[in-house]
């Protein structure tokens, strides 16, 4: 990977995508350590792209695919290769974004899932689904990005988290914010002690304001059906 970054500075990047390029660094290295398993159908090398599959192709997914196709631009070193998604304009969307061909767009997520050239699956369709489409990807073999919140219930988050367990696959959860450097960097300045001994924090992040102003207060898109 002569005049690249190696993957382990994915974890060093910022923005909408910070946390999943994070993960993609975990899943090249299980690229490289599990090279020609049989669970993936694939000849696999440590400087093999990442092929990634994205399922749930409204407005979050849109900043994760932005950000994934400017990197496969810049560093060759992951590729879009399939979209799923079961309302046409987001399909069309998710299509002229990452330019996959006619057969990588998917109404069924399972086929997606069940595609041999696929390494890693983005997830970022509605709470409820979480579970289904994470468990799909898992059992496929698949290391999954798995957008917040992680499931629907706790039974579910159990479930995911001790088939991860047991399967040895990658699965990162995207809540972004907490992956960035400064929080990691606080963490360190508390425990070298510079700031003395903490007896007291607090912290607050609203999001739940006006229409006009609250990011929970999405609108329903005019051509949705």
């Amino acid at each position: 990977m002569t005049g690249r970054r190696s993957r382990r500075d994915f974890i060093k990047a910022a923005g909408a995508g910070a946390a999943a390029i994070s993960a993609l660094s975990d899943v090249g290295r299980v690229k490289a350590e599990s090279a020609g398993s049989a669970t993936s159908g694939r000849v696999l090398g440590a400087n093999d792209r990442i092929n990634i599959g994205f399922i749930g192709c409204g407005g979050r997914m849109k900043s994760h695919i932005g950000y994934i196709v400017k990197r496969a631009k810049e560093q060759g070193d992951v590729q879009p290769v399939a979209i799923c998604d079961i309302y046409d304009k987001r399909k069309r969307e998710a299509r002229e974004m990452t330019g996959v061909d006619e057969k990588s767009v998917h109404h069924d997520f399972r086929e997606l899932c069940e595609r041999k050239d696929i390494d890693a699956v983005f997830i970022a369709s509605p709470d409820h689904w979480h579970h289904g489409h994470a468990m799909a990807a898992l059992k496929a073999g698949k290391d999954v990005f798995l957008e917040k919140p992680f499931t629907y219930t706790i039974e579910e988050a159990r479930e995911i988290a001790a088939f991860v367990k047991s399967s040895k696959r990658i699965l990162q959860v995207g809540s972004q914010y907490t992956s960035f450097d400064h929080f990691h960097k606080a963490r360190k300045v508390i425990e070298d002690g510079l700031i003395g001994r903490i007896v007291w924090a607090t912290a607050g992040y609203g999001r739940n304001a006006n229409k006009e102003g609250g990011e929970w207060n999405y609108d329903i898109d005019a051509g949705a059906s």
